[in-house]
């Protein structure tokens, strides 16, 4: 059938009748014959001239239609050419990008810097032509269902130009990289103290290109974290995912790890050497910075080289000055140990650990420490030599060997038990830790190229957990470390806080058997935001040489100006000693700006307690979360790692987003819920 059906022409057309003369000029006659009707207003307008056949009108309405078809289809072809170029454009861009990192990666591990700037700003440029390419094919981006793809892939184009340019930025402290790193068999001790003092002064002497780094790779992960998680077609969701999961070690790498790097010269001693006090802090025996401080020593670190490092019992600095030092103790430790008299190993008393580590500095002076000058303090746990020798391996000491598996146990035996088996003295049963610790260096020192990333997973991943602790005297560093959590001061803001601080008062070494659990609620009262808060202790453990029942004083710290509604499971002493129930003391930590509510409880094994609180935010809290929102800061204890934190937190108005986006779960405009270990400290942020 023709696209257009015949139609029959009739042979003779129909005469037209017309116009009658009205009184008009002569002039003007034509001109109304050809505008008006006839009299009788029958018939259509038509010319008074050659009647027009019907197939002409037929044409012209074909033509009609016909012209707009064409430039219809016209315009599909030209922008379907179009975007097919910039789709080819994109694929070609995205091949070139490629190609070039992979010959900069290649480039970068030979040490060949000037050729891996050139394929970076190559991979670069290609990238650019990428993102151009792809804002040329805005008209399919915008399709329903490709529409979130083109999202995610303008996404990862803006990474890699971000990426890339932070790398470009580093270059010229990789330059300064020693030549023997080519080896993959190099080792930390092959680095001369030359070669490391040059590398630490390129990197003292690079604050600008750290900030512009910094700038590019925060840049790439805010892009990242808003890309679509889900709804994705496979190659495009297997990418996604693994960014997602890989999201909160980017940020941790950008956040802190290039902060931290500004300041690690000086930490290493470059320009000058620095002198530590070091702390062993035992978390078995768990106090408010790590855990008892058994050992302590003296480390002195320059341009990166250890130059001395020894260890010591506490009590061989403690015990001399029984007789001469008469500081009093914090009342709690009065009041549940009858401790009279306050010396070095209880110098962590407070959670904060720049005010501790002030404090065991002071306590080292006055209990006679030969360093005169102490330029900070680094405080580790088990768990960092736990770690480290699932890196080095076993180690053999005095024919016993200690491994990551055995490592608490082994060590408590031998400086609890053995040392009097094999007539060791008190005085140097301890001295096993030294000889331990030296070996550790050692090893580390030697370990080949391949297994550093590891070395520096276990040292960032312990300084994040807290069972690394880095104070400074230097305001500057000290400043930094405390910007980004690592130095285990208290976190100051003006959101929501909380932080829970257990003391071990002579509970032996019960924390290794102590699961915990927090439980953090709000609900919205009138104008008030209420906080019900319960800790569950649960004593795995039972009455032997090493554990028994757990004595605890708890403190909790909330935002100053919290007021205690009631409070329920503290008690005045152990039951069996005739304790009867307490309710929550109540306080304000004028050097931190916290109301602190706090207790005794004592947990016997197998056996469960509960402590609750009730208490009121402050109300210029609740009263900000209309303008600027409602954050939440829950911060770790340091040295724990057996505590989960639950959260059930309602709000008075509609919640439109929360921040870290896997930070919490969203049961309901007014609502979320979370639940995890309390491993890092957890920061959560919702907006209305």
């Amino acid at each position: 059938m023709p696209l257009i059906p015949d139609i029959t022409i009739p042979t003779k057309p129909k005469s037209v009748r017309k116009p009658t003369k009205k009184n008009t000029t002569p002039a003007k006659t034509s001109a109304v014959a050809a505008e008006l009707p006839s009299a009788k207003k029958a018939q259509s307008k038509q010319p008074a001239t050659k009647p027009v056949s019907n197939s002409s009108v037929i044409q012209r309405k074909k033509r009609r239609w016909l012209k707009p078809l064409v430039i219809g289809l016209s315009i599909i072809i030209v922008f379907g050419a179009y975007s097919t170029l910039q789709a080819k454009r994109l694929y070609t861009a995205a091949q070139g990008t490629k190609a070039e990192l992979e010959f900069a990666a290649s480039s970068f591990e030979k040490q060949q810097f000037v050729q891996t700037k050139e394929h970076l700003q190559s991979a670069q440029n290609y990238l650019q032509t990428a993102q151009s390419a792809s804002s040329g094919l805005f008209i399919i981006k915008w399709l329903p269902y490709v529409h979130k793809h083109f999202v995610v892939v303008d996404n990862l184009i803006k990474v890699g130009i971000h990426v890339t340019g932070a790398g470009i930025d580093i270059l010229p402290i990789a330059e300064a990289l020693p030549t023997t790193l080519n080896d993959d068999s190099a080792t930390v001790s092959a680095i001369t103290s030359k070669q490391r003092r040059t590398l630490l002064e390129a990197i003292s002497n690079s604050p600008a290109s750290l900030d512009a780094a910094q700038t590019e790779l925060t840049d790439a992960v805010t892009a990242l974290d808003t890309m679509p998680k889900s709804g994705l077609i496979g190659p495009v969701q297997t990418v996604v995912t693994l960014v997602n999961d890989n999201l909160p070690q980017l940020h941790a790498a950008v956040q802190k790890g290039i902060p931290f790097l500004k300041i690690a010269p000086i930490i290493l001693g470059t320009p000058d050497a620095q002198t530590y006090l070091f702390l062993l802090q035992n978390n078995t025996e768990l106090r408010p910075t790590g855990g008892f401080i058994g050992t302590y020593g003296i480390l002195q670190l320059q341009d990166g080289d250890i130059k001395e490092f020894t260890t010591n019992n506490i009590y061989n600095l403690d015990n001399p000055v029984k007789k001469t030092l008469n500081i009093t103790p914090p009342e709690p430790l009065q009041r549940f140990m009858g401790t009279t008299q306050w010396f070095m190993r209880d110098s962590n008393w407070h959670p904060d650990f720049a005010i501790s580590g002030e404090k065991a500095i002071e306590f080292y002076h006055q209990e006679n420490g030969p360093v005169e000058n102490i330029d900070g303090v680094i405080s580790v746990t088990p768990n960092v030599i736990h770690d480290l020798l699932t890196i080095t391996g076993p180690i053999t000491i005095d024919g016993d060997e200690y491994n990551a598996e055995n490592l608490t146990e082994k060590l408590q035996y031998e400086v609890e038990v053995a040392f009097r088996k094999e007539g060791v003295s008190d005085s140097d049963r301890k001295a096993v830790i030294g000889k331990l610790a030296n070996q550790i260096m050692e090893r580390i020192m030697d370990t080949p190229k391949a297994n550093w990333p590891d070395l520096v997973k276990v040292f960032l991943d312990n300084l994040e957990e807290k069972h690394i602790l880095i104070y400074s005297k230097n305001s500057n560093v000290q400043a930094l470390m405390s910007q980004i959590s690592w130095d285990g001061s208290m976190h100051s803001g003006n959101g929501d806080f909380a932080m829970v601080v257990d003391t071990n008062l002579a509970a032996l070494k019960t924390d290794r058997v102590m699961t915990k659990q927090i439980d953090y609620t709000i609900t919205p009262e009138n104008n008030d935001l209420i906080v019900d808060m319960t800790l569950r202790y649960k004593n795995d453990g039972q009455f032997d040489f090493f554990t028994t029942r757990y004595r605890t004083y708890t403190r909790i710290y909330v935002p100053a100006d919290s007021e205690l509604i009631s409070s329920d499971g503290f008690l005045t002493n152990d039951r069996y000693l005739g304790g009867e129930a307490a309710t929550a003391e109540v306080s304000y930590d004028a050097d931190v700006d916290k109301a602190v509510f706090a207790g005794f409880i004592s947990v016997e094994p197998q056996t469960e307690e509960t402590i609750h609180l009730r208490y009121r935010l402050p109300r210029n809290l609740a009263n900000q979360i209309s303008e600027s929102g409602y954050s939440l800061y829950f911060q770790k204890q340091s040295g724990t790692d057996n505590v989960t934190l639950h959260g059930d937190i309602t709000m008075p108005e509609k919640i439109k987003e929360l921040a870290p986006l896997d930070a919490a779960e969203k049961i309901d405009n007014t609502k979320v819920q979370f639940s995890q270990p309390l491993t890092t400290d957890y920061q959560l942020e919702l907006h209305f």
